[in-house]
Parts: C-alpha cells; sequence; structure tokens
C-alpha cells in the first residue's frame, strides 16, 4: 500500500471517529444478537438450545472485544476489532444457516443486516471491506452447500447473487 493510500485511511479512520463507531457497533450488535432469540424461539424452536449457546457465545466475544478496545491506541486496532466482531457475527449466523438447511432458510438475512451495519456504521476502507464482503459471502456458501436441501434452486441463485 502507498503512503498516501496510507496516510487517506488515517485521515478517513480519524475523521469518521473510527475508535467511536467501532464501540458503539460493538454495543449495538451486543443487544441486537441476542435479540434475535425471539426469532429463533418462534421460526427454529428445535434448535433454540443450541441457538442460545451461540448467541451467548458471540455476545462474549464482544463483551472482549469492547475490552480490547479500552487498551486500544491505534486505527489499525480498532480495525482489527471490527473485522473480529464482523468475524464472530457472521460465523454465528452461519453456524445457524447450516443447521436450518442452508439455502433453504431466511436466516441470510442476519448477515444482510452485518452487512449494511458495517457499510453505514463502520468507515473501512474498500479493500478492507472486499475482503470482510468476500468472507461474508464464503461464510453463507459453504454451510449452505454442505447441507444442500433438495429442490429451490431459485433460493440457491438468489441468495448467492
Amino acid at each position: 500500500m502507498s503512503d498516501s493510500s496510507k496516510s487517506f485511511e488515517e485521515r478517513l479512520y480519524t475523521e469518521y471517529n473510527l475508535a467511536g463507531r467501532v464501540k458503539l457497533i460493538i454495543i449495538l450488535s451486543g443487544i441486537l444478537y441476542p435479540a434475535f432469540l425471539i426469532l429463533d424461539a418462534i421460526y427454529a424452536a428445535q434448535f433454540f438450545q443450541i441457538f442460545l449457546i451461540i448467541r451467548l457465545v458471540v455476545v462474549a466475544a464482544h463483551l472482549v472485544l469492547f475490552y480490547i478496545c479500552t487498551r486500544i491506541s491505534i486505527n489499525r486496532g480498532f480495525v482489527n476489532v471490527a473485522i473480529m466482531l464482523a468475524i464472530f457475527d457472521v460465523v454465528g449466523i452461519a453456524v445457524m444457516i447450516y443447521f436450518l438447511g442452508g439455502f433453504a432458510t431466511v436466516y441470510v438475512q442476519g448477515l444482510y443486516i452485518i452487512i449494511m451495519g458495517l457499510a453505514v456504521a463502520v468507515p473501512l476502507s474498500f479493500r478492507v471491506n472486499l475482503r470482510l464482503y468476500a468472507m461474508i459471502w464464503a461464510c453463507y456458501a459453504v454451510p449452505s452447500f454442505l447441507n444442500m436441501p433438495s429442490g429451490r434452486w431459485q433460493d440457491v441463485f438468489s441468495n448467492l447473487f
């Protein structure tokens, strides 16, 4: 990466208060992630206990990441925390998607929320976002192909697209 790119990213992260935004998104995600237990109880009652454990583990990771934020003093550290937050949130949902039948589940919408939340709340560089979005796509595609339901190729095509 060139010096001008580094300089631009540092200005971006400073002007948009990356540290504050990462802490805010951790708090918001920490509230919303367990709130979707309501959906789990209605839509995925047979997996409720497993999903409860997944959600509690992810929320525990949020607490650790928030603590780490109190120890960070450089923007690159906050970028790494934002990436880790996305990974924890996405992998938790990816496991739920696997249990619910891959492409056949509406839980892919949870990934959409993460994508939109990151894009709106946390100003990450284009290359970081590109990597994150590729990871999110793979975390949806892999468990979905591993638990491929019969029929409904429309779901496969539309959700992957």
